[in-house]
């Protein structure tokens, strides 16, 4: 059995159109763990991005997740990966796994009227959920790329009525990503009466203050990312949950959070801080000669927290128009768990975006965090790169470097990106994913109502 399972994880690491990787598997039916040579291993603690985790886990290779790390594949091997999905579909004719590996590979060479050739058939068979998923996610890039809003909107639902069976397997809740939410919205209302605490002094041996870079999934914060890093003073670090250590302390000293960030005291926030910038230095962050920021999108929500311990520090926030971020989260096939399951219904997911945005006005304005914040528009990023940025890097203390002009060849060097946009950073900025909402308002009008408040805050239209 182990050396079956040996023999097919090197097939997919040769076939995958997604990324090299190195996967580890600790479950193996004899305990065993097996590598497979490439980059270094993730973070056995943080979900692995999503495209090779599910073609795996499709095919039954593993019971727990595996880690591993993604790097971007050149596209000149886009051909030898559809050549050796042929062959794997020759060997087993059945084969979803390597029905979705030629799908991929395929729409990335824009064929799009062949891929519907395949995967509507296969769609029609009766498939186990986690196989309807990865089809049916497929299937609904295709047509969206293709303009067929009908065809692909139904192929998406297809793909999140698919998932919702998968997280009820998996016993994955959306309401605990609510609970949480709600808990923190009621800490929020009273944050501007919590006890004060001190400015610290700048650390004289850091470049600068802390920076968060934060947004609603789907909002261009990879895209944002991979520019900002491109700068020689910047370094960005990645999708690593560095906070919940600090609030897992933060509870053990004082009592559940978030109702324990009333009760901070100087000695133990000094105590966080420094955790935090250990925890930073673990991750390979320059402190000393680099402005260091780090981007977990979600974050959002734990802006109270963040202003908490580090009052002076400074927030990017990438937004993007509401309707198209609750859009885009529906169509992504997300790794699933408590708050992604809550994009598997276009209803869900614009309730997440209201709760998710009126806690971080709570914050904003309980703590007075307008001034430590640069916002920057995605629809404003693609279009006008050296506008939309060169405000962010002076909130920094930053000038633009003509280097940021070229964050693609940036992100292709970077060797390892974490998130489902890993793929459209390592490639010129495009802009047919802006404003695409209108073409699906039929849709979309339900929840329109739900987001009309953001909408004109942030100076959208509708």
């Amino acid at each position: 059995y182990r050396s079956y399972i040996v023999r097919y994880l090197r097939q997919m690491a040769v076939i995958t159109p997604y990324a090299r990787f190195r996967l580890t598997v600790a479950t193996l039916a004899d305990k065993g763990t097996l590598q497979l040579p490439a980059t270094t291993c993730a973070d056995p603690t943080e979900p692995p991005p999503q495209g090779v985790c599910w073609q795996l886990y499709a095919a039954g290779a593993w019971h727990d997740q595996p880690t591993f790390e993604c790097e971007p594949l050149e596209a000149s091997l886009v051909d030898e990966a559809i050549a050796a999905a042929d062959r794997a579909q020759t060997l087993d004719p059945g084969s979803i796994l390597g029905l979705k590996v030629w799908a991929t590979a395929k729409r990335r060479q824009g064929e799009y009227a062949a891929v519907r050739a395949r995967l509507e058939p296969a769609l029609g068979a009766s498939l186990p959920a986690a196989s309807r998923r990865l089809l049916a996610a497929e299937l609904g890039q295709v047509c969206d790329r293709a303009g067929d809003v009908a065809a692909a909107w139904h192929a998406f639902s297809q793909q999140n009525e698919a998932a919702e069976k998968v997280a009820q397997a998996q016993g994955i809740d959306k309401a605990v990503y609510l609970n949480e939410l709600a808990a923190l919205n009621e800490a929020a209302q009273s944050c501007a009466d919590w006890s004060e605490l001190a400015v610290p002094e700048p650390d004289a041996s850091h470049r600068g203050p802390p920076v968060f870079l934060v947004g609603f999934p789907r909002s261009g914060t990879t895209l944002l990312d991979q520019i900002l890093d491109a700068h020689p003073d910047v370094q960005v670090i990645e999708e690593r949950p560095l906070l919940s250590p600090l609030r897992q302390e933060l509870e053990a000293a004082t009592g559940p959070y978030p109702v324990s960030l009333s009760a901070l005291d100087e000695n133990l926030r000094h105590r966080l801080r420094a955790r935090y910038f250990e925890a930073l230095a673990g991750e390979g962050a320059d402190l000393e000669t680099r402005i260091v920021i780090n981007k977990l999108p979600l974050n959002l929500i734990q802006a109270g927290f963040i202003a908490r311990l580090f009052p002076e520090a400074r927030f990017v926030l990438a937004l993007r128009h509401p309707a198209d971020a609750v859009l885009s989260c529906f169509m992504q096939d997300f790794v699933l768990n408590p708050s992604m399951a809550n994009f598997l219904r276009i209803d869900d997911a614009a309730r997440l975006y209201d709760r998710v945005f009126t806690l971080w006005g709570a914050w904003r304005d309980g703590l007075g965090l307008a001034s430590a914040t640069a916002s920057v528009r995605y629809e404003d990023l693609i279009m006008d790169l050296q506008g939309a940025v060169t405000p962010v890097l002076a909130h920094l203390g930053l000038r633009w470097d003509d280097r940021l002009a070229d964050h693609v060849t940036h992100a292709r060097g970077r060797g390892t990106i974490r998130t489902p946009s890993y793929n459209q950073v390592t490639e010129p900025i495009y802009d047919h994913a802006s404003e695409r909402w209108r073409r699906y308002r039929p849709y979309l009008e339900e929840v329109l109502p739900i987001l009309k408040p953001h909408i004109e805050t942030m100076g959208y239209s509708l």
